[in-house]
């Protein structure tokens, strides 16, 4: 049974200022996660070292990176998207 998806405005709004190329990377990244997020499927999936919280981020194509946790029930959040460097800045 894949997971339910939720993400923000801001998500939203970053998804839909990438390229076209760079968009179509991300929802493979996001559909990958959504069917089973623990099968790494070439994502390399890795989770950061935040207190208090479970966040982890997942790699899109080679300079995007997309950060999500697990919420409530089968649930995934996406949080935040954008280059290599910067998810380790603002996941």
């Amino acid at each position: 049974m894949p997971f339910r998806s939720a993400a923000d405005r801001s998500f939203k709004r970053r998804l839909e200022s990438k390229s076209p190329k760079d968009r179509a990377a991300i929802l493979e990244c996001m559909v990958k996660l959504l069917e089973d997020p623990r099968q790494d499927g070439g994502l390399r999936s890795k989770k950061l070292r935040i207190r208090g919280e479970d966040v982890w981020y997942s790699r899109a194509s080679r300079g995007n990176r997309v950060t999500w946790e697990c919420g409530e029930g089968r649930t995934i959040i996406f949080r935040n998207l954008c280059d290599h460097d910067g998810v380790l800045r603002s996941p």
